[in-house]
């Protein structure tokens, strides 16, 4: 028999239950690259969020941003992810250099589950992100799936960057161009 010589609380239970579907406030805390399991060429940011408002503060999600893949569909939503994700930090086209320039950003994602069909347990899956609006940043709490504030028309969708010569012979290279 091993005894225990340590106190336990159930303040230390967490929840790592999927969050409900809905839009939510988040930081930025923490972004990866990473290489895909088959470890394959294929690379992918894992980027790490805390909800920062509402009864699932200090929560988190997390989202993976294939950047480098094989499948060109999966690489084109990664990337466009990724440039909603630069246009909230403010960080103009072919700016973003490094992932630690997203750490700390805050804006709104939308939340969805992903039903897994191999028998795993569900999980959030982000269905995009879009920039705080303006002065919502303390007030922004979801209530019943409705966000509290109305929703600005946003343009920032756009395409994923192109890298140009200017920022090659400038000695900028992206974090997923293996640089």
């Amino acid at each position: 028999m091993a005894i225990l010589d340590i106190s336990f609380s159930n303040e230390e239970l967490q929840d790592y239950s999927p969050l409900p579907e809905d839009e939510y406030a988040f930081k930025i805390e923490r972004v990866e690259l990473k290489d895909t399991l088959a470890n394959d060429g294929n690379k992918y940011l894992e980027v790490q969020c805390v909800v920062t408002e509402g009864k699932h503060a200090k929560r988190k999600f997390f989202d993976k941003l294939h950047i480098v893949n094989k499948n060109e569909t999966a690489q084109a939503i990664g990337r466009r992810t990724l440039t909603q994700l630069r246009v909230i930090a403010g960080i103009q086209e072919n700016g973003l250099t490094n992932t630690d320039q997203l750490i700390g950003v805050v804006g709104v994602a939308k939340l969805g589950m992903e039903i897994s069909t191999e028998g795993r347990a569900p999980k959030n899956k982000v269905s995009f992100y879009k920039p705080m609006p303006a002065g919502a940043a303390a007030a922004f709490i979801p209530v019943g799936g409705q966000p509290s504030y109305s929703e600005p028309k946003s343009t920032f969708f756009a395409a994923p960057p192109v890298p140009t010569k200017a920022a090659a012979q400038a000695g900028k290279v992206a974090p997923w161009a293996g640089g």
